[in-house]
């Protein structure tokens, strides 16, 4: 479950027009994912894992078979990433891949998790590591 969910939000970050505006990103994405027009899964590495100021860490590699749109020619490539993901440590994993929305702990409102990374309402941060795993690095060969 945890390879699919990893998976399924690298493709979310990957695809999306400002990776910098979604709630699982918690760092600021230099990377440039634009000419990824395709991403399929070949394997995941978890090469550290620790404990730091109550949040869990783990450091992947994930390899993806890529087809990317460069010089306005389509290419294969299998590329690395290397990811390091984190959540508060008595979070437990949610059952499936996507959340679609929560409420805010401040004021109940619902919050669009892939737009909002505060409250619309009471403007309270909203910090997605209280429910599941953010990115806090992603960088690609």
């Amino acid at each position: 479950m945890f390879e699919g969910k990893i998976i399924s939000m690298l493709k979310e970050v990957i695809f999306s027009k400002n990776p910098n505006d979604l709630v699982i990103c918690d760092y600021d994405n230099k990377e440039d994912f634009s000419n990824i027009i395709d991403a399929n899964f070949f394997e995941m590495y978890i090469e550290n894992m620790y404990v730091k100021d109550n949040l869990t860490c783990i450091d992947l590699k994930v390899e993806m078979d890529n087809t990317l749109y460069i010089n306005n020619k389509i290419k294969q490539k299998r590329q690395i990433f290397s990811i390091t993901v984190v959540r508060k440590c008595n979070v437990k994993t949610i059952s499936k891949f996507r959340i679609d929305n929560l409420n805010c702990k401040s004021c109940g409102a619902i919050i669009d998790i892939e737009k909002d990374k505060c409250c619309k309402d009471c403007q309270s941060r909203y910090d997605f590591k209280d429910y599941d795993f953010v990115f806090t690095r992603i960088s690609v060969k």
